[in-house]
C-alpha cells in the first residue's frame, strides 16, 4: 500500500510554515478530514510543527508537494502509524524547559474541555473575529461580554488584531511561573501565581501591536496595562480562576486513580505539585486516546487508558495481578503485556504502542 496521510482535523496545506492568513491563495489550500495516498514524506528541518508531504494522486493549485501541520494529521505506512511518534517517555511540566508554551497543547486542550464542562458557556471562541494568532498555543477564548466588546473594537480599528496570548491555562501559567522562579527565558516582568491571572478567566489578551490598539481597545472597556506590561489588555468580568484550578484538579483525579486530590478550586502546594507532575502532551492522548504505556519507576503510569488495556488483557485470559484492572501500569501488568506480545508474535518489550493496542482489539485496524 505504501504511505498515506490521515487528516484528523480540517487543516490548511501550506507552501511556507507561517500563519495561513499571511499566504496568498496559491500558497495554501483548505483540506478536509480524510485519507490521502502519499508518494513520500520527510520531516521539515526548518520547522518542527510541519512535515513536507508529496501526494500520490492529488494536486492542489497544480502542485503535489505541501507542508502539513503536525497537530492535525497522521502519517501511516500500510497499517502502522509512523508519525506522530510515541514519546520515549512523557515529559512532565516540571521538566519542560522550552520558553514557549506550544508543547503544552495536549494538556491545555484537556483542561479547557473540563473547564467548559464545569461552566458551560463561560468561555466563548472568538476565532471568528478578524484576528491572527502566533501559534497553536494561543487559545482564542474570552468571556461573552469581552468578545462583544472586542468585536466592536476590531471593527473600529479596521485591521486584524494579532494575538500572542489569549486564554491561558493553569498549566501554561505555571510554566511561565516556573521560568520566572528559576531565572529562565529572560523573564523580567512579574508573573502571576496560577489562578490569579486574568488570562485564566478569559478576561485578558496580549498583542504585539499594543501601540495601535491602546488607542482603540480602552474605548470599549479593555484596559491597557501601560508600559509596565505594554502588550497586555484586560476586561472587567467574573473571575474564573477557581474554575480553572478545579478543572485541572478534576482532570488529575480522572487520570490518577491512586493519587486523588481535593477538587476545591484552591491553589496550593498539593495542586502545584500535581500540575508540575502532569505530562505536557496530556493524559492518554498520544493515539486515539491512548498513550504509549510502559513500566516506569514509581509512581507508575495510571489512568483510564491503563485500565482499558488491563481489561483487554484479562479478557484475553491473562492476569494483571490480584487487584485486577486498577488503572496502574505496574510489574504484573508489564508481565501480562509481554506474555501477550509473545503469544501474538509481536516484539516483546512490555511497551503498549499502536501495534499492541490493535492486537488487543482496542484500536481498529
Amino acid at each position: 500500500m505504501g504511505y498515506s496521510l490521515k487528516i484528523v482535523q480540517n487543516t490548511v496545506l501550506k507552501k511556507k510554515p507561517i500563519n495561513s492568513s499571511e499566504l496568498s491563495d496559491n500558497e495554501k489550500h483548505d483540506i478536509a478530514t480524510g485519507d490521502y495516498e502519499l508518494h513520500s514524506w520527510v520531516d521539515f528541518d526548518e520547522d518542527d510543527n510541519h512535515w513536507r508531504v508529496a501526494f500520490l494522486n492529488d494536486r492542489f493549485h497544480d502542485s503535489s508537494t505541501w507542508l502539513v501541520y503536525t497537530g492535525h494529521v497522521e502519517i501511516w505506512k500500510d497499517d502502522i502509524m509512523i508519525r506522530p511518534l510515541f514519546p520515549a517517555t512523557s515529559t512532565l511540566l516540571k521538566d519542560y524547559k522550552p520558553c514557549g508554551t506550544a508543547g503544552l497543547n495536549g494538556l491545555d486542550r484537556q483542561i479547557i474541555a473540563v473547564m467548559n464542562e464545569l461552566s458551560p458557556g463561560s468561555l466563548v471562541d472568538f476565532s471568528d473575529l478578524n484576528i491572527s494568532v502566533a501559534g497553536p498555543h494561543v487559545h482564542p477564548f474570552v468571556q461573552a461580554k469581552a468578545k462583544h466588546a472586542l468585536a466592536k473594537a476590531i471593527q473600529k480599528g479596521g485591521r486584524r488584531l494579532k494575538l500572542n496570548s489569549g486564554y491561558r491555562t493553569i498549566a501554561q501559567q505555571l510554566l511561565l511561573y516556573n521560568h520566572k522562579q528559576q531565572g529562565r527565558c529572560g523573564q523580567t516582568l512579574p508573573v502571576a501565581v496560577p489562578g490569579t491571572s486574568n488570562h485564566q478567566s478569559g478576561l485578558a489578551l496580549d498583542t504585539p501591536d499594543w501601540s495601535f490598539w491602546k488607542e482603540i481597545l480602552p474605548d470599549f472597556g479593555w484596559r491597557w496595562f501601560g508600559l509596565r506590561d505594554r502588550v497586555h489588555f484586560d476586561f472587567p468580568g467574573t473571575h474564573l480562576g477557581s474554575h480553572a484550578i478545579k478543572a485541572f484538579q478534576i482532570l488529575w483525579n480522572r487520570n490518577n486513580l491512586n493519587d486523588q486530590i481535593k477538587d476545591d478550586g484552591q491553589w496550593g502546594s498539593q495542586t502545584q505539585r500535581r500540575v508540575n507532575s502532569s505530562p505536557v502532551e496530556g493524559f492518554g492522548t498520544s493515539l486515539n486516546g491512548f498513550r504509549g504505556l510502559r513500566l516506569t519507576e514509581p509512581p507508575f503510569m495510571e489512568g483510564e487508558d491503563v485500565k482499558k488495556v488491563q481489561q483487554a488483557l484479562i479478557d484475553a485470559g491473562l492476569s494483571v495481578g490480584r487487584t485486577g484492572a486498577d488503572g496502574q501500569y505496574g510489574p504484573a501488568t508489564f508481565a501480562a503485556v509481554k506474555e501477550f506480545q509473545a503469544r501474538e508474535g509481536l516484539l516483546v518489550d512490555g511497551v503498549v504502542g499502536s501495534v499492541t493496542l490493535r492486537k488487543l482489539g482496542i484500536l481498529e485496524l
